[in-house]
């Protein structure tokens, strides 16, 4: 629920889903399209219990854990099969390839396309492939007539529509289309069910709609979420590893913690991943065991938005399509009764903790103190508007580099790549890498663009095209860039208690609603809560804005006043107390924290020229003073103000400037806030446009 997602994707199955009859496992496909020998394997020792996607392929297991067999042979480089689904009559499987549709008989032969429902505007990963849609999701009725099917966006956004069609691929319809990510699950022969956070939308297959189903507040979380038959409900991720709750409405429980889980047939037993395994547990939380090893296979599949494993580093298992689990509908799930309990170590069943005290309506907020800063100091020359300058804003230098490009820092802050010589702007230059240390440059050849992908890799766009490539700095080697997809979500954050900070938005602009998330080192909740944003601000602490609240209609250029309150909530026992009341216009310019402060601008692109508010947790003092917008700290507890990376750099404790860089254009600072650069580059138009 990145992403936009820390969002996470959120899996249920329900039994009236699962009455699938399976055949036994037959011979592994040759190819996509290729039908395999006749000549039969032997028979399995047992009827297959399970059908999973791991490594680009579709196996099946037995319950207690044979050596999966292999249904659809895939790979996730051209032919990545995922989500196995079979028809109630047990003779048809139902999985996705390529983001479309694709058939086989249940013991994988005879693979083919079923439907085409995939339209790629432009290739997977590009940067206009939010508008590329595919399926990624697919599930039979209970009765066979129709099958549903998630068609999402390939990259980019969270949008996503449930679709249906008869088992033949004809008569397609879009019946629901929903502004984040979520997966469709069938309640009966002609309702299925869609989760949007906080509650359930129940869309008919006619397209008509039900009246949405509120979640319990301990599965305000599910994105996908269906009952059995018996009234209870399955809810987890599909994103990454995070609590399995299964209940009913008035009350629901964690079971276990992992990711994708599905209910058996008999409403007894569930399946899920846990990181590289398959798992199967009891509804009642016991007999939790093994059931299969997915290393040897390349291990499951992982959303693009699971954080961090897929996001920035994009791992082979990643992209849009989250790990599938599905019954076999005559599994035979007596043995597992009678089977030595296995307790895995990541079980937890404390009750989730909800942020208490958290208010979204403006409340007064006393300014304790108001001060001028004086005049900014001109540590540097003025810019002449063409060159890539280097700012040493220890050593107090600067060096002029010729006309070029905004510099670009390496994550260790040891280099700076631009791009020299450009004549016009964006046209051809060269690649130009800088050791900060010697100021020793290197020419890396012809390019328009660049930038770290790490401290070892640069991503090119070469001359005279959009062409991308990576060039590596240890050989110098370069080769084509691999598609450059768009997370809907936000990166994870580390607190300096070790626990995760996810974020998963969920509204539209102006103003971003998010779910938020803090987890432990092994993936447990420990708190929710919905905010605009949220930050660790010390050991145990977090700051937090609401989503501000718009007063006003919008004025001649559509901009908007609003205010939003800001927090601070104690991890142990979830309680947030109030700071202050912030005040601006859209777009909003948020806040930062650290263990010592919390800072925030405050009227900024309103009728007045804007200040910035600092808020002492020591004293609770609130000092307010005039500077550039967007303040936040650096790491090394200064506060950098100015449009985008920031000009200024202000020492919190004397409120005294500590350096300028000059503000024409944008900017960039490296990791260590030591050096600053800027250069031609396409400027944005300003703070508040």
């Amino acid at each position: 629920m990145t992403h936009y997602k820390p969002a996470r994707y959120f899996a249920l199955a329900a039994t009236g889903i699962l009455m699938l009859a399976a055949a036994a496992c037959g011979e592994q496909s040759a190819s996509p399209t290729t039908t395999p020998p006749s000549d039969p394997l032997s028979p399995p020792a047992a009827r297959p219990a399970l059908a999973f996607a791991a490594g680009g392929s579709i196996y099946a297991v037995e319950a207690l854990g044979d050596t999966p067999r292999t249904l659809i042979a895939g790979d996730r480089a051209s032919a990545w099969a995922a989500a196995p689904t079979l028809s109630p009559d047990g003779k048809t499987l139902l999985f996705t390839r390529g983001f479309d549709i694709w058939s086989a008989t249940a013991d994988g032969r005879n693979p083919r396309l079923l439907s085409g429902v995939a339209d790629l505007m432009t290739p997977p990963g590009n940067s206009a492939s939010n508008r590329s849609l595919g399926a990624q999701d697919v599930v039979w009725s209970p009765d066979g007539s129709r099958v549903a099917y998630l068609r999402a966006r390939i990259g980019g956004s969270g949008i996503s529509e449930v679709w249906t069609m008869r088992p033949d691929g004809s008569d397609r319809r879009n019946l629901y289309t929903s502004g984040s990510f979520t997966s469709p699950a069938w309640i009966d022969a002609d309702r299925i069910a869609v989760s949007e956070w906080d509650h359930v939308v129940v869309v008919r297959a006619d397209g008509s709609r039900d009246p949405d189903i509120p979640l319990p507040p301990e599965a305000r979380f599910g994105q996908r979420a269906v009952p059995d038959r018996d009234g209870h409900w399955l809810v987890g991720s599909i994103i990454s590893e995070q609590p399995i709750m299964f209940g009913r409405l008035d009350g629901m429980r964690q079971i276990a913690a992992g990711v994708s889980p599905t209910l058996s047939p008999d409403g007894r037993w569930i399946a899920y991943f846990w990181h590289e395994t398959v798992r199967v547990v009891n509804v009642d939380g016991t007999r939790d065991r093994l059931i299969a090893d997915l290393a040897p296979l390349g291990g499951r599949d992982r959303h693009f938005a699971e954080q961090p494993e897929c996001y920035p580093q994009a791992l082979p298992a990643c992209s849009y399509r989250p790990p599938s689990i599905a019954w076999f509908p005559d599994a035979d799930t007596s043995a597992l009764a009678i089977a030595t309990p296995i307790s895995p170590p990541h079980i937890d069943a404390t009750p989730l903790a909800e942020v208490t005290g958290l208010f979204s309506d403006p409340r007064p907020t006393r300014v304790d103190e108001r001060r001028s800063l004086g005049p900014k100091p001109t540590n540097f020359t003025p810019w002449d508007g063409k060159s890539t300058m280097l700012y040493d804003t220890q050593a107090g230098t600067e060096t002029n580099l010729g006309p070029g490009t905004l510099g670009r820092f390496s994550p260790d802050g040891t280099r700076m790549v631009w791009i020299a010589g450009m004549q016009p702007l964006f046209s051809d230059g060269e690649v130009m890498l800088m050791h900060l240390a010697t100021k020793r440059t290197e020419l890396l050849g012809s390019g328009r663009w660049a930038t770290f992908v790490d401290d070892n890799q640069l991503r090119i766009t070469t001359a005279n095209s959009n062409e991308m490539q990576l060039l590596d700095l240890r050989t110098h080697a370069r080769m084509p860039a691999p598609p450059q997809i768009f997370t809907p979500t936000f990166a994870d954050v580390t607190t300096p208690d070790g626990n995760i900070l996810r974020r998963e938005v969920h509204s539209a602009p102006p103003f971003l609603r998010s779910d938020w998330r803090l987890l432990d080192p092994n993936g447990l909740l420990l708190l929710r809560f919905e905010a605009y944003l949220a930050t660790p601000a010390g050991r145990g602490t977090l700051a937090v804005e609401t989503v501000p609240e718009l007063a006003g209609p919008p004025d001649f250029q559509g901009r908007q006043a609003a205010a939003a309150n800001i927090f601070l909530v104690d991890v142990a026992s979830g309680h947030a107390t109030f700071v202050g009341t912030s005040a601006g216009t859209r777009p909003y310019w948020g806040f930062d924290a650290n263990e010592r402060y919390i800072v925030w601008p405050e009227s900024y692109c309103g009728s007045s020229e804007g200040h910035t508010r600092l808020f002492d947790r020591r004293t609770s003092k609130i000092t307010q003073f005039d500077a550039a917008p967007n303040p936040r700290f650096t790491p090394s507890g200064l506060i950098v103000v100015g449009t985008f990376d920031g000009v200024e750099l202000i020492d919190p404790e004397t409120l005294r400037y500590r350096t300028t860089i000059p503000s024409r254009g944008d900017s960039s600072w490296s990791p260590d806030y030591r050096y600053a650069s800027i250069g031609a580059f396409n400027p944005h138009d300003g703070d508040c446009l």
